[in-house]
Parts: structure tokens; sequence; C-alpha cells
């Protein structure tokens, strides 16, 4: 089977292909804020607010993103996984990823709808993992490790993204 990933069909949080909850500290008490997507009590994402943009992506006069996350996909050689939390990647023989399938990290899973292969064709993924990255660095002028300490954020939650098996 292979997986297709939802893309954002607007701005609101349900329509949204992938989201996750940015849990703060607000005057002592945890408040939820979505990642990506408008709420009634948040107008703007944290991701349209902040960006979601590493030190090494950026073009001049853009600033690094204080949280970034990044998907993977690649092709499980069976049917099921060991242990879907410990696959080693990297072993070749005899191992559950079919060698070279794994996609480059991308910023929203629907990108990897559009992974070609050497030949050009369209490649079917049936795994994915996900990566969250936060810049909590707090040397002067660094504004992401100020943003997350002004913040007072506390971490993440409820990531979600919307897949369809074929």
């Amino acid at each position: 089977f292979s997986l297709i990933f939802q893309d954002d069909t607007g701005t609101a949080l349900a329509d949204q292909g992938w989201t996750m909850d940015v849990v703060l500290d607000v005057g002592g008490q945890p408040t939820v804020r979505p990642y990506r997507g408008t709420t009634a009590a948040f107008p703007v994402g944290w991701e349209e607010q902040f960006g979601n943009l590493l030190g090494s992506e950026l073009q001049i006069g853009q600033i690094a993103s204080p949280i970034v996350v990044r998907f993977q996909g690649g092709r499980s050689t069976g049917p099921s996984l060991i242990d879907p939390c410990n696959v080693d990647v990297n072993q070749v023989i005899g191992g559950e990823v079919v060698p070279g399938s794994l996609t480059p990290w991308v910023q929203h899973p629907a990108e990897l709808n559009q992974v070609v292969d050497s030949t050009g064709s369209l490649f079917a993924i049936n795994m994915v993992r996900y990566c969250i990255l936060f810049d909590r660095t707090e040397e002067l002028g660094d504004t992401p490790g100020q943003v997350l300490t002004s913040e007072n954020v506390l971490g993440v939650d409820n990531v979600i993204f919307t897949v369809t098996p074929d």
C-alpha cells in the first residue's frame, strides 16, 4: 500500500493537512495554541507568525524559526515493522526499509505525495517519520530563543496529519 497525505484546503485549523498544538505557560496556566491554522482565540497560527525555517534555509532578511518541523517518508520492505520506533534506516541487507527509498526532509507531509524515483515516476511511500526542533538559545540578538523564552513554550502536543492509505 502507499500513503496519500492531505494538503491544506484553507486557513482554518480544520482545513490543515497537518498541525500540532504549541503548549504555552500564560500567567501560570497552560494555554494551547495551534501551530498551523487559525481559531477564534488565535487568528494567526504559530507557523504564520514565526515561520518554519531552519537557519540553513534562510534567505536574506529572514529569521530562523523557534520551532521547526520536518517530515520524511520511506518504503517498508515488509507488511509490518518489528519495532516502528526503532527502525534502522541504514541497514541495507535484511533491513526494514527499501534501500534508497528515504525521501528528503520536507515541511509538509503532502510534499511526500510528489516524490519521484530515479526514473522520474512517482514513488509511493508507506511509512513516515517527523522531527520537531526547538531553538531555545538565549544569546543576545537571537530572536528564536527569545521568542521561546518570552512565550514560555512548554512543548508541543497532538501532532496530527491526515493521510489516506490506498
